[in-house]
């Protein structure tokens, strides 16, 4: 017991939340030739974006956290990009991405009411809800998926 005592605390080790995009796990850095190489982990990405969601309200009104989910669809748009440029052979990443684009459509489509269509700014909130939707399209209508 008293040899552990001795011993130094471990560094903290750094939060995945705190890492910036391209997302690359620690897990998949490779020596290579004396160089380091890194091999994208589309899981650990993945990961990343479905932590996002679970702190996303599911219910919307107009406009009202928008935005958040437009950066999801956009990050999501991006690890399927790098997904298919890579040969598109991490099936379960892209189910998951799947997974996560359900979510993204059904918050859009809880958000278009009747409501929603009688105000007076129903155009300018369905052309933004139109843009999300068509950064999930991009991420469910590829050749792989």
């Amino acid at each position: 017991s008293s040899h552990l005592a001795a011993r130094a605390p471990a560094p903290p080790r750094e939060s995945p939340r705190a890492l910036s995009w391209p997302l690359v796990s620690p897990a998949t850095v490779a020596p290579t030739m004396g160089c380091i190489a890194a091999k994208p982990d589309y899981s650990f990405q993945m990961g990343h974006v479905e932590a996002k969601v679970a702190v996303l309200p599911r219910e919307g009104r107009g406009v009202d956290g928008l935005p958040a989910w437009a950066d999801v669809a956009k990050e999501l748009q991006q690890i399927m990009r790098e997904i298919l440029a890579a040969g598109a052979h991490d099936v379960t990443c892209m189910r998951r991405a799947e997974a996560i684009s359900d979510l993204i459509l059904g918050n859009l489509e809880r958000r278009i009411t009747c409501e929603l269509l009688r105000s007076d700014d129903a155009q300018a909130t369905l052309d933004a809800i139109l843009a999300v939707a068509r950064d999930v399209d991009a991420v469910r209508a590829t050749k792989a998926s």
